[in-house]
């Protein structure tokens, strides 16, 4: 909790620990769905949640074999809307599979 920051040089490499697929987005994201969301741990330690560049149904496929896969993270500019707080500029963390 504490207040005491720094800024870190992070590699944007990592590998994916937990994933879910969300057929359902919740209101305001509706147009967004669905899409594959999850947690990457990347290589300096750090858990990051983000969305993996993959199509659902292959997300699907490939299941638990997700686990454990390599991930690159990019920053992909959306639209942004009434419930984001930038008005002026939405930024979603992506993962590509390497």
């Amino acid at each position: 909790g504490s207040r005491n920051i720094e800024k870190a040089t992070l590699s944007g490499e990592g590998k994916i620990r937990t994933f879910t697929t969300t057929y359902t987005p919740p209101l305001g994201y509706e147009e967004e769905g669905p899409y594959v969301t999850a947690l990457v741990e990347l290589e300096e330690g750090p858990w990051v949640p983000g969305r993996i560049d993959i199509d659902p149904e292959k997300a699907d496929e490939r299941g638990q074999k997700l686990l454990n896969e390599k991930i690159t993270v990019h920053g992909e500019e959306a639209e942004t809307e009434d419930f984001y707080p930038d008005k002026n500029r939405r930024v979603i963390p992506i993962f590509k599979l390497t």
